[in-house]
């Protein structure tokens, strides 16, 4: 090989790492901040807030006119009549305003209301 060959050679083989570096840390960016992967949120995207613990009716007065929530309800021994512990979608992603978000909430203590588990 001449001289003018082997220099492109090294320039493109330079040029190919530092593209398949940079193609890297944007995957493994991705990977480890995904609220963080959608390049410019619009307005209509909201981070997801922590629900799990809160009141239902609190959820609704705060969060109804923006989330589309369809709801479960269940007997559970473990959380308070009310009380949220479930949602489809972790706390701190990105959702769009009226996505539907699902969640679970407590019918208090089969005891409590008069059923046997």
């Amino acid at each position: 090989m001449n001289n003018k060959t082997e220099k492109r050679l090294l320039i493109t083989v330079i040029v190919t790492f530092i593209i398949m570096v940079a193609l890297g840390i944007w995957l493994l960016y991705n990977l480890y901040f995904p609220r963080f992967s959608t390049p410019f949120p619009s307005k209509d995207f909201i981070e997801m807030p922590q629900l799990i613990g809160m009141d239902y009716s609190e959820i609704v007065e705060e969060w109804g006119s923006i989330l589309n929530f369809h709801v479960s309800y269940e007997y559970s021994s473990e959380h308070e009549k009310g009380q949220v512990f479930f949602q489809s979608v972790l706390a701190s992603r990105l959702v769009r305003e009226g996505q539907r978000i699902d969640i679970f909430v407590s019918l208090g203590a089969p005891e409590e209301n008069g059923e046997n588990e």
